[in-house]
């Protein structure tokens, strides 16, 4: 727009013919000349008005990626307490009554399993969970082997075979470390069944496991970015979810029914659930578990 208004050849065509005719010593040339004149100044104007928008368009971008190289770094930076906060939790305890029926659970997954993002133990999904079985009259010894970082590949390489024979219950929230490193859905839909088949092989009583939560709403992720990955976020939950039915596992929708859409929700490194994220995931997990409902005595049945 600047070099139309600059030059007269790009702002009228007529008048830029006009004046190269007005300015030569020869006004018996033909037209089709002058226009053919006119034709490659404004050509010549046009390409070199692209060079300079080209270069404009590749400092803005620059600086967007620095923007957000700085940006991704210092939410890497808060991770850092997070996750030595976390490490701090406990890993195997009990919660409840001594004199009570034993429950055996064992969480799985990623950095969500033991609570990475929550300011106490006491405010993570597992322990949570563990609380309300206990209060149904349950003595329950809990065990997470869940790591950060973990995709579903490692769950099944290195978390599951951890897990003990018939224990009465097993959760797993993993999905957003693959949906990050975009895991292909045929892969991640193998990787489906061969969790579900080797959880058969530990004959759990009962199994819960968590969607993929919404990566898209994850404040963290660059814009353009975010939306890739909350498209393989729910491309891995149409996966998931007909695999564990088929399984009969328990499947909680933490992509619909637990959506963390605003900064709040979200812990200082704005990619793992805060104490309020994890509030939102409780009670879906609580809903899930039989043991939260059902008295012990029933269950031993």
């Amino acid at each position: 727009l600047l070099l139309y208004q600059w030059h007269p050849l790009l702002n009228d065509w007529g008048t830029g013919v006009e004046s190269i005719r007005w300015c030569c010593v020869d006004s018996d040339t033909p037209d089709w000349f002058w226009i053919l004149c006119s034709f490659v100044v404004s050509t010549r104007l046009r390409y070199q008005g692209m060079k300079i928008i080209l270069i404009v368009v590749l400092v803005l971008l620059v600086g967007v990626l620095v923007y957000y190289h700085l940006r991704i770094r210092r939410f890497v930076a808060n991770a850092g307490p997070l996750h030595d906060a976390a490490d701090q939790f406990a890993t195997d305890y009990f919660l409840g009554d001594a004199t009570k029926p034993q429950l055996e659970y064992v969480a799985l997954g990623d950095s969500t399993a033991y609570g990475v993002g929550a300011s106490s133990i006491e405010k993570t999904y597992t322990h949570a969970l563990a609380t309300a079985i206990a209060a149904n009259g349950y003595y329950v010894h809990v065990r997470t082997f869940g790591r950060s970082g973990a995709q579903l590949s490692e769950v099944i390489k290195v978390q599951l075979p951890k897990v003990p024979e018939r224990v009465d219950l097993v959760t797993i929230s993993v999905g957003g470390n693959d949906a990050t490193h975009l895991t292909v859905p045929t892969t991640y839909r193998a990787l489906t069944d061969q969790l579900f088949k080797g959880l058969a092989a530990k004959q759990p009583r009962e199994v819960v496991i968590g969607s993929t939560t919404d990566m898209a709403l994850t404040p963290a992720i660059p814009p353009i970015a975010r939306n890739v990955v909350g498209l393989f976020a729910e491309r891995q939950n149409r996966e998931m979810r007909p695999a564990a039915l088929q399984a009969h596992a328990a499947y909680v929708d933490l992509y619909t029914y637990a959506k963390l859409d605003r900064p709040s929700l979200y812990a200082s490194d704005l990619f793992h659930p805060g104490d309020d994220g994890y509030a939102k995931w409780i009670p879906l997990f609580v809903e899930a578990v039989s043991y939260t409902h059902a008295q012990p005595s029933a269950q031993t049945e």
